[in-house]
């Protein structure tokens, strides 16, 4: 756990094998810019060095400090925190236009919401329209323009569109 930081003029790097843990009341002075890298976002609490963008897929080991190429401070995390985003299910009459499909998102940590996570906007696909007979169709959801800036992984999982009579 950290209880205080100080960098001042040169840059801070935090590193760990496990979680990352910046007591709530620590305090951070940095001249330069701050890397600190950890385990997951699970489990993991910045404290002053919360804001910072997450980096997925990178180690200390294998991405020292002086191969990061992003500039600004950053929290690179070996393994990102998996957020599964799922297409609501439908239900329509039979020559009537698909509704407005939307979905639903599950796997926030540390009091996170899609509000302050996402951004842009995932497509929906589906091979139902407005001739397509009676029956059950997959409502595909997918990435799209949706981006999050806390280093998510994202998992999608579809949704089902019911014709009836």
């Amino acid at each position: 756990a950290v209880a205080g930081a100080r960098a001042t003029g040169r840059n801070l790097v935090l590193a760990t094998t496990g979680n990352f843990v910046a007591d709530a009341a620590a305090q951070a002075q940095v001249g330069g810019r701050y890397l600190i890298y950890a385990n997951s976002r699970n489990g993991t609490a910045l404290g002053p060095f919360a804001g910072a963008p997450a980096v997925v897929g990178r180690t200390f080991a294998n991405n020292p400090p002086g191969s990061i190429t992003e500039s600004g401070n950053l929290v690179l995390y070996a393994n990102g925190v998996p957020l599964v985003l799922t297409a609501d299910s439908f239900r329509r009459t039979y020559g009537a236009a698909n509704p407005a499909f939307t979905y639903r998102v599950s796997g926030f940590v540390g009091g996170d919401t899609a509000a302050d996570t996402l951004t842009g906007a995932p497509v929906f696909q589906t091979a139902a329209g407005t001739g397509s007979g009676v029956g059950s169709y997959a409502i595909d959801l997918l990435q799209g323009t949706l981006g999050n800036s806390k280093g998510y992984v994202f998992s999608f999982m579809p949704g089902t569109l019911l014709i009836d009579p």
